[in-house]
């Protein structure tokens, strides 16, 4: 592009460009935003998944010493450490089939997400993994 093409293009004002941003800028705001937040979503989801399999595995280095509380321990720590609030509710169990001691534990956090200029929404993640126990 030459001077004298970008002189000409500076100095139009019939406010097409303006106008233009107007419509389309707004629905690329709300993707970007929309993309952020589901991003977040996704993230602390993934947390949760990762803090219940080392959950898991801390449960099956224990063997069947592990406690409910320990295994709450477990998630909520390592909740923590990543900038999760750490009060996810934990349940451990462990059953018997065809002669294997399985361990289940379950864990539900929630999260309170504000979208600007439209309202608070509570997630609620869920993660569940089963170990067999040595």
């Amino acid at each position: 592009m030459n001077r004298r093409s970008f002189r000409k293009a500076w100095r139009n004002t019939s406010g097409a460009a303006a106008i233009e941003f107007a419509i389309v800028g707004n629905a690329f705001l709300l993707l970007l935003f929309g993309t952020a937040y589901v991003s977040i979503m996704l993230w602390h989801e993934a947390n949760l998944d990762w803090a219940v399999e080392s959950a898991a595995r801390t449960a099956v280095v224990l063997n069947s010493n592990a406690t409910q509380a320990d295994v709450a321990t477990a998630v909520n720590g390592y909740l923590t450490s990543v900038g999760m609030t750490g009060d996810a509710t934990v349940a451990y169990t462990t059953s018997t089939s065809g002669g294997v001691t399985v361990g289940q534990i379950t864990a539900t956090a929630t999260d309170h997400i504000t979208v600007p200029f439209l309202s608070t929404y509570n997630i609620t993640y869920q993660s569940t993994a089963n170990v067999p126990m040595p």
